[in-house]
């Protein structure tokens, strides 16, 4: 009889001791400064994902071009400017809005070589602020073949700064991308060559 009794208050004992080493570690642990240094901040960004359309006028898209040609054979970059012309869906009653360019501005920057630019570290994108500013836009020169897709570091300028609401790449075949703050990715012809 004594030894049930120690026995069962051994695993009384026992499952108090790992009922209470449970408790410590659970509260060390979620005072541990690792789960903070794990948790990633996530930035505003404007949501794009109502903007079905971009229009840049021929005017514009030769302006692109014309400072494309003179920047040859090195990258160029654009700030562009504009406004949103918001409508309801006919299909679903839903608000979808469309992107004119109405300006286009070379943008400022450091150096340019034929697969990259540098920007200064202020304005973001090598853009100034005024109000309209709306995209950003660049050419890849040395693109010759397949569908214009930008860089990860295209994108990772166009989801830092945040005043954009797309970034357009125009690749040396006449195949462009416009890719919005949401992640989507629209291809585009901008000539025939």
């Amino acid at each position: 009889m004594i030894l049930v009794n120690a026995i069962y208050a051994g695993k009384i004992v026992v499952t108090v001791m790992h009922w209470l080493f449970s408790l410590i570690a659970l509260v060390l642990f979620s005072c541990s400064p690792v789960i903070h240094q794990t948790w990633v901040p996530r930035a505003a960004r404007p949501d794009t994902r109502s903007i079905l359309g971009l229009n840049v006028d021929t005017v514009y898209m030769r302006q692109i071009v014309t400072k494309m040609i003179e920047a040859e054979p090195n990258e160029v970059a654009f700030c562009l400017y504009g406004s949103i012309e918001w409508d309801w869906s006919p299909e679903n009653g839903d608000r979808i809005g469309l992107i004119t360019v109405t300006e286009v501005a070379v943008a400022e920057i450091l150096t340019a070589t034929p697969r990259k630019i540098i920007f200064p570290k202020k304005p973001l994108s090598g853009c100034l602020w005024k109000p309209g500013l709306i995209g950003i836009a660049h050419d890849h020169p040395e693109a010759a073949v397949g569908m214009c897709k930008q860089s990860d570091a295209d994108a990772s300028l166009l989801f830092d700064d945040v005043r954009v609401l797309f970034a357009m790449a125009l690749c040396a075949n006449g195949t462009g991308e416009v890719l919005w703050q949401d992640g989507r990715r629209h291809y585009f012809l901008w000539y025939q060559p």
